[in-house]
């Protein structure tokens, strides 16, 4: 039986099972880091080990996914495409796209962080939360805020779900398949 394609290649599940299997310690600094919060340094010296080129380009594929025509169908996915504003007045949607953008724009900048790249103008975890500004850029701020929070703690979900998944064999799939069938 053939399985379901994924997002995800082989390799790269094995790459994610290789990495953070049984690894709740490295996919909490993994979300310390994008929520800019304070590290240990063995947290430190862990993301700097663990998070090579091919880790970091599967981490970057989870928090900043970008459209892909070799993608399986219906698995084409970027941080535009999950933003739902069909229902909003166009003032509001507006913010919400902005809102978005800055998201975006943040994601890459932490991305870039864990790869050892330190950004010009820096945008502030902690500063989205002070309520400064016009009443548009706090909306803003603050709506990019809590989506980041649910965003990270979806792509930490993905990566030590995927990571310990269990393996099917063959026998496996054909014996739930006939347990399926006999409900």
């Amino acid at each position: 039986m053939e399985k379901q394609p994924r997002r995800f290649s082989d390799d790269e599940i094995s790459l994610i099972k290789g990495t953070f299997k049984d690894n709740l310690d490295l996919l909490k600094a993994i979300r310390k880091s994008v929520l800019q919060m304070e590290l240990t340094e063995k947290e430190d010296v862990a993301l700097r080990t663990m998070l090579k080129k091919d880790v970091m380009k599967v981490v970057k594929k989870c928090f900043l996914p970008e459209i892909d025509g070799d993608a399986p169908i219906m698995q084409t996915v970027d941080l535009w495409a999950t933003l739902n504003f069909s229902t909003l007045n166009p003032d509001l949607a507006l913010l919400h796209i902005k809102s978005r953008k800055r998201l975006i724009e943040y994601i890459g900048q932490r991305m870039q962080s864990l790869e050892g790249i330190i950004s010009e103008n820096i945008i502030s975890f902690k500063e989205m939360s002070s309520l400064k500004g016009t009443p548009e850029d706090i909306y803003i701020d603050l709506f990019a805020r809590n989506t980041i929070v649910m965003h990270t703690e979806q792509q930490i979900n993905q990566l030590n779900v995927l990571a310990n998944e269990k393996e099917e064999t063959e026998e496996d799939i054909k014996e739930r398949l006939k347990k399926d069938s006999s409900k």
